[in-house]
């Protein structure tokens, strides 16, 4: 869960490949055939991606960037520390699954991202933490004005506020405070659901809990979270710093451009 990157091999490109049963295009979703195919023809044209040339599924260099929150706190280490300074880095990163990035806007990210974890730059930023670990459950992004959870069924939202403490809210529409707590306890109650309890007993239950996401993106569930200030820098966001220098110096090494996915 997350964002992950993939560079294609240039085998297909440059006829190394062995044959395929379809004509194909490299485009944004990456090697495609026509998709008005009969699906004979497409199973045959998949098979082909999978073992048409040495490299398995024609991959030169798959990556995972990240899960959706640290790479959240990486986008708003490029906005605190100018965007105007990393331009290719602010307008061709996505905010999505999906896209493409060419080889050139990968050589001039890559410089940007040097220029990028050489700031020292720290300042105050909010953050919600597994009281039990200290790992850092999720980070204030401004951009997104805090919000970490958008219910898309209820239409509330989850945020970490300025004053330090996590909220439920209404949404745009609605800005009615549902549930606050500088400090609560997350359970998952019988029918799927979750329960946030706050010390003075205040409680709100949802569908969605608060996870943890493990490198391999294996979610965990913390039973306990607190709301701190602490501070913020470009180098706690180093593992997605070092996932996108791989992905962009693959595709420099052989000019093929990055597939976000």
């Amino acid at each position: 869960m997350g964002l992950d990157a993939l560079v294609h091999c240039r085998c297909a490109i440059d006829g190394r490949a062995r044959r395929s049963p379809s004509p194909f295009v490299l485009a944004e979703e990456g090697l495609v055939c026509d998709e008005s195919l009969g699906l004979d023809e497409l199973l045959a044209f998949d098979r082909w991606l999978q073992d048409g040339c040495s490299h398995p599924g024609m991959h030169y260099r798959f990556t995972h960037i990240s899960n959706w929150a640290d790479y959240r706190r990486f986008q708003a280490r490029v906005q605190r520390v100018g965007p105007h300074h990393f331009p290719t880095l602010h307008s061709e990163l996505p905010n999505a699954n999906g896209g493409w990035t060419s080889c050139s806007q990968a050589a001039s990210s890559l410089d940007e991202l040097a220029q990028l974890v050489r700031s020292t730059e720290e300042w105050p930023v909010v953050k919600l933490v597994d009281v039990d670990s200290g790992v850092v459950v999720a980070e204030r992004v401004d951009a997104y004005d805090g919000v970490l959870v958008l219910d898309g069924t209820e239409g509330w939202r989850a945020s970490l506020a300025d004053d330090i403490t996590f909220y439920v809210h209404g949404g745009s529409a609605d800005p009615t405070v549902l549930f606050r707590a500088a400090e609560f306890t997350q359970i998952q109650i019988g029918d799927g659901s979750w329960k946030w309890t706050a010390p003075s007993g205040a409680s709100f239950s949802c569908s969605n809990g608060l996870p943890i996401y493990n490198d391999e993106g294996t979610p965990s569930w913390p039973s306990y979270l607190r709301v701190v200030e602490g501070r913020g820098g470009v180098a706690d966001v180093r593992p997605v710093t070092e996932a996108l220098r791989d992905i962009f110096e693959a595709s420099v090494a052989i000019d093929m451009p990055v597939h976000w996915m």
